[in-house]
């Protein structure tokens, strides 16, 4: 199995794990199982953080000259006092199995999987930026129920089991605006969560047109 191929069976089950440890019904709940659910997602950007910042924090869990119970009491000094005991545990677990040195790709995961499970998505909006397209305006209401539509059919099975659809039904998106100077006109919606682009520009139509008359 190639590295790449044992990385992919490493994450996911890891990153769906832990967002199963802090999935709940918060309908039936109170708010502090709620807030178990924000604390562990900010404890877990407070890990990446450290962990990409500081070499020497990584290359200590990353590197097999260390013991795991040595690894876990670095664990707890460093974190023990701040971060959520869930977290904590989950992390001794990447400890015990080895898995530490796959912590960025785990939690990185998982932070993606909390974005749709709580209808969070990133769209680009790629668009022109010359004198054919000053005078161009995009229609917000339109383009945001364009994207609505094509996010709720898009939504992996496996990912709208771990929550209750109600709950989080309200669809939150957030555009980032992207000048692309070679862009004659018109516009591409990027969906990098989704590894989907959607390309609405005039060269596009130009060469569908081509198409059709070829």
């Amino acid at each position: 199995m190639s590295s790449k191929g044992f990385n992919v069976k490493v994450v996911e089950p890891y990153s769906f794990a832990l967002t199963k440890a802090i999935c709940f019904d918060f309908k039936k709940s109170d708010s502090s199982e709620f807030n178990v659910f924000t604390n562990v997602v900010q404890d877990v950007l407070d890990f990446l953080a450290v962990w990409n910042t500081c070499p020497d924090f990584k290359k200590y869990l990353s590197t097999g000259l260390y013991s795991s119970d040595a690894k876990k009491e670095f664990i707890k000094e460093y974190f023990g006092s701040t971060f959520h005991p869930i977290l904590i545990n989950f992390l001794n677990l990447l400890c015990d199995t080895k898995r530490i040195v796959y912590a960025e790709g785990i939690f990185t995961r998982f932070l993606e999987i909390v974005l749709k499970i709580t209808n969070n998505f990133n769209v680009e909006i790629q668009i022109a930026n010359n004198i054919f397209s000053q005078t161009s305006k995009i229609d917000g209401k339109l383009l945001f129920t364009l994207v609505q539509d094509l996010l709720e059919k898009n939504v992996p099975e496996k990912v709208s089991e771990l929550y209750d659809d109600s709950y989080f039904s309200k669809l939150r998106v957030k555009f980032i605006i992207k000048e692309v100077p070679e862009l004659l006109g018109g516009f591409r919606l990027n969906f990098p969560d989704q590894s989907l682009l959607m390309d609405f520009t005039i060269a596009n139509r130009i060469n569908q047109v081509s198409q059709l008359l070829n």
